[in-house]
């Protein structure tokens, strides 16, 4: 890489502030399924600006436009060895359409190793503290910290509260009973508000309790509290 565009690099990235305007956030690292591409979007100083960086094998190019409400212009930096520009479509908090508007080579050919059309995608983990009101009728606490998470059964009939340890990566996750007696749970995080969770096992509890939500019974959990 020349000093000219390490360069222009620091520069655009001393001047990136934190007020582009968009509907849906796209701020962070979104890679395209099946490729080692990766594109990157920051905020760019200024009421709608946006920079995307755009990685594709061993290789950057680094693009500046606006952004406003679910669509989005960029073009590359006057440093990159083509001028190019794609307009994007947000589609959702996981899901960017891109598409080449033009493309001219300087000195070397790059554009026809560019697609016309780029479908970007992220996964989004989420946050999932708070109340639950469960399927069967029960709430849940949870309180998630740094991927370990802990939660309380709350039966709001009898008064009786058990404990629940365990830990996610990404989306899915596990807990079992703190006190090593009952059931363990797998979940699947849905979105912020809503989880789903299998039963797995039923330990060193009574017969009728196991038998209450045997191996198997899949409980809709939904956030009624953050």
């Amino acid at each position: 890489m020349n000093n000219k565009k390490l360069l222009s690099i620091f520069l655009a990235f001393l001047f990136w502030g934190n007020s582009a305007t968009a509907a849906i956030d796209i701020i962070g690292l979104w890679e395209q399924s099946g490729t080692s591409k990766a594109y990157t979007f920051r905020p760019l100083d200024g009421d709608n600006g946006i920079v995307m960086i755009a990685i594709i094998g061993d290789y950057q190019d680094l693009y500046s436009g606006t952004i406003s409400d679910n669509d989005l212009q960029v073009c590359t930096i006057a440093s990159e060895p083509f001028e190019a520009c794609y307009s994007g479509k947000i589609n959702s908090t996981a899901s960017i359409t891109l598409s080449l508007s033009s493309c001219q080579n300087k000195s070397i050919d790059i554009c026809s190793l560019l697609s016309t059309s780029e479908q970007l995608n992220r996964e989004i983990n989420f946050e999932i503290s708070g109340i639950y009101q469960v399927s069967n009728g029960k709430y849940f606490m949870i309180h998630d910290s740094a991927g370990t998470i802990t939660a309380y059964e709350l039966d709001v009939a009898n008064g009786m509260a058990d404990g629940f340890t365990g830990s996610r990566a990404r989306n899915k996750g596990s807990v079992a009973s703190k006190d090593g007696s009952g059931i363990s749970l797998d979940f699947l995080i849905l979105s912020d508000s809503q989880i789903t969770a299998t039963v797995t096992d039923c330990v060193n509890a009574p017969a009728n309790e196991c038998n209450e939500d045997p191996v198997g019974t899949v409980f809709t959990l939904k956030k009624v509290v953050n």
